[in-house]
């Protein structure tokens, strides 16, 4: 389809989406990818909404300043 104005030109098309569809939810990892990518605003929104209800909490910034970062991290080479 083509559609133009005065100042552009447009060329339309539509693809069939049941092959990329198919393609993408074929294995458990891309319906998993597919989940998480839709599913993920609504989490993050319910957790800043229970985070937002939390009283009487406080944060031990010297607690949390005496660790160093490095400490969690994972220095274990998965490669062999």
């Amino acid at each position: 389809m083509e559609v133009k104005d005065d100042n552009a030109y447009y060329l339309l098309v539509k693809n069939d989406i049941q092959k990329d569809a198919d393609e993408k939810l074929k294995d458990d990892s891309g319906r998993k990818q597919i989940l998480s990518a839709y599913k993920w605003q609504e989490f993050s929104d319910g957790l800043a909404k229970e985070a937002d209800a939390l009283s009487g909490v406080t944060l031990n910034d010297a607690a949390i300043s005496s660790y160093d970062p490095s400490m969690f991290a994972d220095t274990s080479s998965s490669t062999s």
